[in-house]
């Protein structure tokens, strides 16, 4: 079934961008931006950026980041040893795209 014809989407209207938060009219209060890529605003952050620079000049980039593509490198393997500790668990996972994991962790888990 599709939606409704008795309800009517309503458009809000973002006042104000202020880095990882916006204002949205008719709502209260600041709200975090997750429409972005960027939603938490590290592509501001100087030291993200030079580090993101520096792993640029010694891995390069592709199109895309599959590891059974284009292999795994040393920082797969640190971010999840990191991850497991962090999280206290078992084994540690990372995906280069939210939409892969999705596609690849629902699968698993539904049998």
């Amino acid at each position: 079934p599709g939606l409704s014809t008795d309800v009517t989407p309503e458009q809000k209207i973002v006042t104000k961008n202020e880095g990882e938060f916006v204002e949205i009219e008719g709502i209260d209060g600041k709200v975090r931006d997750m429409a972005t890529f960027n939603y938490l605003k590290m592509a501001q952050n100087k030291k993200v950026v030079e580090n993101s620079l520096t792993a640029i000049d010694h891995y390069g980039v592709g199109s895309c980041g599959p590891r059974g593509f284009y292999g795994t490198v040393q920082p797969h393997l640190v971010l999840e040893e990191q991850l497991k500790e962090i999280y206290n668990t078992p084994e540690a996972i990372i995906y280069s795209f939210q939409y892969s994991t999705l596609a690849s962790i629902i699968p698993a888990f539904s049998g």
